[in-house]
């Protein structure tokens, strides 16, 4: 027991502070649909992955068709996201709100699909 308090109090002393992005876990549509600030459906244009904001943010170019919630605008659009993106391919992105490095859209709570611009 007493070397179980030394080893937690251990941990305690040599922890560090670290910087994190808000990652929402999804429990359910109407949750999700509520709490998102915008939600847009894109084709990805170019990916920026050597390019990073901290905690796997990296901005992705994308060209919004659909605005399904929110004020973001059809056309280009630059948002920074912590998921893998392919040019070409159609995603369902959501932002809680936020900005990093200028970008004002963090795809970071949500970038879903993955089909091709097509619709396929």
């Amino acid at each position: 027991m007493k070397c179980a308090i030394v080893m937690v109090g251990a941990l305690l002393l040599t922890g560090s502070t670290a910087l994190g992005i808000k990652v929402t876990l999804f429990s359910d549509t109407p949750r999700f649909a509520k709490i998102m600030k915008d939600v847009v459906i894109a084709t990805c244009d170019r990916a920026h992955p050597e390019t990073h904001y901290g905690d796997g943010l990296h901005p992705v170019e994308v060209t919004v068709q659909r605005v399904l919630k929110g004020t973001s605008a059809v056309g280009a659009m630059k948002i920074a996201t912590i998921y893998a993106m392919e040019p070409g391919k159609r995603y369902l992105l959501a932002s809680l709100g936020g900005s990093v490095g200028g970008i004002t859209f963090s795809g970071g709570s949500g970038a879903f699909g993955g089909g091709d611009s097509r619709g396929v």
